[in-house]
């Protein structure tokens, strides 16, 4: 595979990975913020919340159409009835 495929980011035990674990290493799109404290005594959970931030920008999702297999088929088909149709006219 590629470079990228090969590259494994370990998820970081934490709730918040729990409950977004579907869409963090799902199909489509995630937009995460880090919002950080401006007070200084908030500086260890800012370096985490930092910390887990930049892991997670290192996670690489391909996005895909979730198509039903039916509708799947039926535009399959209806490619192929629209190339014979095609096919048809240039024929005759």
């Amino acid at each position: 595979g590629s470079a990228v495929a090969a590259q494994h980011v370990p998820y970081r035990e934490s709730k918040l990975t729990s409950l977004l674990q579907h869409a963090i290493g799902g199909n489509g799109y995630l937009l995460m913020l880090a919002c950080l404290s401006p007070a200084d005594r908030h500086w260890e959970e800012n370096l985490s919340t930092l910390q887990y931030a930049s892991q997670a920008s290192n996670i690489k999702n391909t996005p895909s159409i979730n198509l039903d297999p039916k509708d799947r088929l039926i535009q399959k088909l209806q490619g192929q009835l629209s190339a014979a149709y095609a096919y048809i006219l240039r024929v005759t």
